[in-house]
């Protein structure tokens, strides 16, 4: 598939009113647009209606979001802005219609001959035009930052997202779905209907609680990864700071070591003194005691008629001549009692006493078993918890004496780097406190109690549905759609990953930069972080070689191309912007021209593309005017607010001195 943008116009809107034609009317656009733009044009407002109109997202504003759009001091009671695209030659248009009045937003869709009233893309269109994806070819330098943020995972969402590995959990989700829809439906038709929907609504709360758990599992994984690098950073920050202070560091080293050493020996404390907890019989002699006695008192029970089988059996033994009513009995009165007991005993009592003395039997058995003194293992496992706990805190105090006798010596930047590591560092331990609760066999953090809940539940409720072997056999699905999702996301990051290294040996050669990894967000290798420049060029590299995988094509528009870029990585980057896409367009302001656009042009015209189209766009205003009246005739175009000048000449000698702020 490949989409190309035709043009846009807007009109009522808090950004110019304009029609922009970047096709001069045909179905292929220039190859590369430059759209100049002085700050208070309404760069990022456009941006942000050019993704509504893409993606469909302004059905979901609310009445303030709508109203925010309104020009300033303007009586307006509507706004419209329309996109005119190309679907493999076809023309698609997205209006986007803003009632101002009554604060909402509303779409009409046209493609080919079809029109309709809300937003409907084009079925070979419609996996791509969703918020996740859009942003990747509707591109602003924020987004360039957020890829490095492992806290937000985007890196990893947009190799999923181009490459519809999504598609595997779909997959499985249907699975689920079609064996929840089993279940309620042979549910619906048993006599046991009212039981299956309570099974039901356990089963679904308590994959509501594992999907909970899994959820705050991987906000804490994030969070710590996010503040453990911020650590590093301000660890590294620091030391450059305190070389001289190599007896403060060290101390602070030591401690840091030290206070590591603790908690481990303190959470494994903690997990032996659970897992002697888990058996009370070993805790105290008192309690093997009382479930000796226990057990030897239900031996001796002898429980009413009509609770227990044992008061019969020994009724009808050969050694009792008379019943309990003075009757004498022979063999026929006896196999009477026990042929007709049942009549009169509550079966659900004498097998849960049945369970009771059998498990009790065998826990005495086990404990008889054990060597000599296994009780006293709980008193050490206390004891070591406890030591190991006051050792830990010893350590924390430790660790924060250092880092305050640090941040006393140090200067404004010292105390501020010290300042923010003792905020991070408890927020650090707290997450990873909560993942290993997560890992423990008990407790209501633990994954795998979640885990055995929910296939304890499922099971049960499998067998009332006889529906066992297809929950089998979803298993086995999940399993392998599971392993193949994560087999194809390892290789196509590493794919990716050295694509993005070939390019950026190219775009970086004179200030060498690696991708080291791409995960959750983009690690660079052997290095902590990176300059705006940097992250702005490794941002267009990762994004360009994303587009450029697979059979489709889309347009790159971007705000600001070359605004935090020195010269000579300006120039780098506008070589090959040819390569990036079908399509590029670029929101751009006087600043930015310098060592850019003639290199742009000039690779345009090496790589055989048609020629650059130069757009100025600015405001009507007393001091606007003046420049626009240069404008070489027929190449401008007015509107009540607005002038478009279409023209290379004039788009590189304008300037505006007084910029307003952006819109």
């Amino acid at each position: 598939m490949k989409l190309s943008i035709l043009g846009w116009s807007t009109n009522g809107l808090r950004c110019p009113d304009v029609d922009l034609d970047f096709a001069k009317g045909g179905k292929t656009p220039h190859a590369v647009t430059l759209l100049q733009m002085p700050n208070g044009t309404g760069k990022t407002t456009t941006l942000e209606l050019i993704r509504a109109a893409l993606d469909g997202s302004a059905a979901q504003w609310n009445a303030d979001r709508v109203r925010s759009f309104r020009r300033a001091l303007s009586d307006d009671l509507h706004g419209e802005f329309c996109i005119r695209l190309a679907v493999d030659q076809e023309p698609l248009t997205f209006t986007l219609k803003l009632d101002f009045d009554a604060g909402r937003a509303s779409y009409t869709t046209q493609f080919r001959s079809r029109n309709v009233e809300h937003h409907e893309p084009p079925a070979q269109a419609t996996r791509f035009l969703r918020s996740e994806f859009v942003k990747l070819f509707i591109f602003d330098g924020e987004y360039a930052h957020v890829l490095f943020d492992g806290s937000k995972s985007e890196a990893g969402k947009a190799i999923k997202n181009l490459f519809q590995l999504y598609l595997f959990e779909d997959l499985q989700d249907a699975s689920d779905a079609h064996l929840k829809e089993k279940i309620k439906e042979i549910g619906s038709k048993s006599r046991s209907a009212n039981a299956i929907k309570i099974m039901r609504k356990d089963l679904e709360a308590a994959e509501n609680h594992l999907r909970s758990l899994k959820k705050e599992k991987d906000k804490a994984s994030a969070a710590v990864s996010k503040d453990q690098d911020r650590i590093e950073i301000l660890d590294s920050r620091l030391r450059d700071l305190t070389a001289k202070s190599k007896g403060l560091n060290d101390n602070r080293a030591r401690a840091l070591s030290d206070q590591a050493k603790a908690q481990q020996e303190a959470r494994d404390a903690l997990y032996n003194l659970l897992t002697q907890l888990r058996k009370p019989i070993f805790v105290h002699p008192c309690f093997h005691q009382t479930l000796s006695e226990l057990v030897a008192g239900l031996e001796q029970l002898r429980l009413p008629a009509d609770t227990a089988s044992q008061w019969f059996d020994e009724l009808a033994d050969a050694k009792n001549d008379n019943c309990v009513c003075g009757r004498p009995l022979g063999p026929q009165e006896r196999q009477n009692i026990l042929t007709l007991k049942d009549r009169f005993l509550g079966t659900e009592v004498h097998a849960v006493l049945n369970a009771v003395k059998g498990s009790a039997r065998q826990a005495l058995l086990d404990h008889a078993q054990q060597p000599t003194g296994a009780e006293t293992s709980l008193a050490a496992a206390i004891s070591t918890t406890s030591k190991s706990e006051k050792h830990k805190r010893e350590c924390d105090t430790k660790l924060k004496a250092a880092e305050q006798a640090l941040a006393e010596r140090g200067n404004a930047d010292e105390q501020r780097i010290n300042s923010e590591i003792l905020d991070l560092r408890p927020k650090v331990a707290d997450y990873k406190e909560l993942l290993m609760q997560m890992q423990l066999p008990t407790g209501r953090h633990s994954l795998k109690v979640a885990e055995a809940r929910q296939d304890e539940l499922a099971l049960g409720l499998s067998k009332s549905t006889k529906t066992v072997e297809l929950n089998e056999k979803i298993k086995v699905l999940r399993g392998i759609l599971e392993d193949a999702s994560e087999i194809a996301d390892a290789a196509l990051r590493n794919d990716v990953k050295d694509k993005c290294n070939e390019r950026l040996a190219q775009v970086l050669k004179n200030d060498p930069l690696r991708i080291g990894s791409i995960e959750r967000s983009i690690a660079l290798e052997s290095q902590g972080g990176a300059s705006m420049g940097q992250t702005l060029a490794v941002g267009y590299t990762f994004l360009v070689t994303l587009l450029s995988e697979g059979n489709h094509s889309f347009p790159l528009v971007v705000d600001s191309p070359a605004g935090p870029l020195d010269h000579t990585i300006r120039r780098e980057v506008a070589r090959i912007i040819p390569a990036m896409s079908d399509q590029f367009l670029a929101f751009t302001i006087s600043t930015e021209r310098e060592g850019f656009v003639s290199t742009l042009a000039d690779a345009v015209e090496e790589a055989g593309r048609d020629s650059v189209q130069f757009l100025t766009l600015v405001r009507l205003t007393a001091g606007t005017r003046p420049l626009v009246a240069n404008a070489p005739p027929g190449r401008i175009v007015k509107t009540a607010n607005s002038a478009l000048v279409d023209d290379r000449e004039f788009f590189e000698s304008f300037n505006l001195e007084a910029d307003e702020d952006e819109v």
